[in-house]
């Protein structure tokens, strides 16, 4: 984990670091651990840099692993919120939402 302390640390100081982004994709593939790339995504949504077309950027790529790798609605329609809280006017982002609010409630209510 320690090689993956700069490019995860990287991503976060800027979402637009495409070396970063690469590497912490090359590591989650080359092992099945999306763990270190999955966090450097959240740390960018829940930074001042969410906002930037970068940012968004990391919020649809973790939006399509949360769907895709991790079957988990609920960080997927996390990812859409915050989206939507920077693009408001987003038909796209409010439709991905709408398609998330039930299964992100089934996924909440099994808990």
């Amino acid at each position: 984990m320690i090689k993956l302390n700069r490019p995860l640390r990287a991503l976060v100081a800027d979402p637009a670091s495409d070396a970063a982004r690469e590497a912490l994709r090359h590591y989650a593939t080359s092992t099945g651990d999306y763990t270190p790339l999955v966090e450097a995504l959240i740390r960018v949504g829940v930074g001042a840099q969410a906002g930037t077309p970068a940012g968004l950027d990391c919020m649809r790529e973790l939006g399509q692993l949360a769907r895709q790798r991790m079957d988990d609605a609920g960080l997927a329609l996390w990812c859409a919120n915050v989206g939507l809280r920077h693009a408001p006017e987003s038909e796209a982002l409010r439709a991905l939402r709408q398609s998330l609010l039930s299964p992100a409630e089934e996924a909440e209510r099994s808990l």
